[in-house]
């Protein structure tokens, strides 16, 4: 795992939220993030992680400052197969991001990006743990 030679920044708003997403699954997005930011960032920069209670959701967002600059489109790193700028930057097969938003949406959330110059940020919102019967 490439992100565990990262520097960490974690921001975590509210302790002990619970989501409804199978704990494995849970640990395949957070790893596909992080490994992201990672493989792409710059690594003089920490990662950063902020994980928070947004009403009913969990919101899980983890950014860096990229080396390269992201596709005109950023919604488009969440194409199977997609590597955008950075292919020749480090190696994978452009999954990581498509399987982040399958896994997300298949749980009921959602998968974002957000640049902010040559900070990209990657956020996914799960429903809380008990809130996907309230609806």
């Amino acid at each position: 795992r490439m992100w565990e030679s990262h520097r960490i920044d974690r921001q975590v708003m509210q302790a002990g939220l619970a989501c409804e997403v199978a704990p494995g699954m849970l640990r395949a997005i957070v790893v596909n993030l992080l490994d992201n930011a990672a493989k792409y960032g710059d690594p003089s920069v920490p990662i950063r992680v902020a994980l928070e209670r947004v009403t009913r959701e969990i919101r899980i967002a983890v950014g860096n400052r990229w080396l390269v600059p992201p596709p005109s489109d950023p919604e488009s790193l969440f194409g199977k197969g997609e590597r955008g700028n950075a292919a020749e930057r480090a190696p994978g097969s452009g999954h990581g991001l498509h399987l982040v938003r399958l896994l997300a949406e298949t749980h009921g959330g959602r998968a974002e990006i957000a640049v902010h110059g040559d900070w990209l940020e990657v956020a996914v919102t799960l429903p809380l743990a008990g809130s996907v019967h309230e609806r």
